[in-house]
């Protein structure tokens, strides 16, 4: 197939979602490098055959940036190949999903988690596991503080009224 033809448009109503996920599997890989910029969106329609709003909607939509960022946590959850750490994954990511909503976003928060994951990612391809537990020590530090702020204060527990 000659790499200059011109990539047919898919026509199926989950575009965003496709283009989603494989950037999410692109991260998660290292196909797209480290602390590098995505490409621009013209690239990314040309590379996936896709509209520009499906692009958009791909890479704008806080909800794909949750997807994706679970996704590449999913995929460290398996990374020791013990099949209880996928189902911790899976039920924190369910408890986690309400919370998320009330949690500051932009894309500030954005990069601060790209870099974060990049960092995480540089250190396990380097097979440097002091460097991968700092780093993601450091990434857990600083969502736990993002989360903890989001969350209603609680309750105090039974008997510590002060009265």
């Amino acid at each position: 197939m000659d790499h200059l033809q011109e990539p047919r448009r898919r026509t199926s109503p989950r575009l965003a979602d496709t283009v989603s996920a494989e950037l999410a599997r692109l991260i998660a890989t290292g196909g797209l490098p480290s602390g590098v910029r995505l490409p621009t969106e013209r690239e990314l329609m040309r590379r996936f055959g896709v509209s520009r709003s499906a692009v958009r909607a791909a890479i704008g939509d806080p909800e794909r940036f949750y997807a994706t960022d679970a996704a590449f946590h999913a995929l460290l959850y398996r990374l020791p190949r013990n099949p209880i750490f996928p189902e911790v994954h899976r039920a924190y990511v369910e408890w986690l999903q309400d919370h998320w909503r009330c949690m500051p976003r932009g894309a500030e928060y954005d990069r601060l988690n790209h870099a974060a994951h990049a960092e995480i990612l540089a250190a396990i391809i380097a097979r440097d596991p002091d460097a991968a537990e700092a780093a993601l020590r450091r990434h857990l530090t600083t969502a736990w503080e993002l989360l903890r702020a989001a969350l209603p204060p609680a309750l105090p527990a039974e008997g510590s009224r002060t009265r």
